[in-house]
């Protein structure tokens, strides 16, 4: 958001939160900013996360993008996981976009751990993860 504005609250939209160091918070609202030449209702994002009392640390401040907007950015899908290994299935990933319809199905394969525990004599137990 630009300096010299002066936005008012007028409602919220949506509101989340998740914990982490602190709580992360990710809110929609709508705002009108009395500084503009014509003070219309917006819509604004925000994600900010909050320690303790004081300390608050803003990530995100800024119009909520519109559906045209967001539809006409051009993002590229990671290359396939495990392509290399021929022993692991491909993982692939697909751009789906705003009205397809299209949900892909993701499988995650689990690779367990080899585990093997040493007891040395002059000591306690100890567990040897490789």
């Amino acid at each position: 958001i630009d300096q010299g504005t002066r936005l008012v609250f007028l409602d919220h939209v949506s509101a989340s939160y998740r914990c982490c160091a602190g709580v992360l918070y990710y809110v929609t609202f709508w705002a009108m900013d009395l500084a503009s030449s014509s003070p219309v209702p917006k819509l604004y994002q925000s994600n900010f996360r909050r320690c303790g009392p004081t300390f608050c640390e803003v990530y995100l401040f800024r119009l909520k993008p519109t559906d045209q907007e967001i539809a006409a950015v051009q993002v590229d899908p990671p290359p396939p996981l495990n392509e290399d290994i021929p022993e692991r299935p491909t993982v692939l990933f697909t751009v789906t976009g705003p009205g397809s319809g299209f949900i892909p199905n993701v499988v995650f394969t689990r690779i367990l751990a080899q585990v093997s525990v040493s007891l040395p004599e002059s000591s306690s137990p100890s567990l040897l993860v490789t």
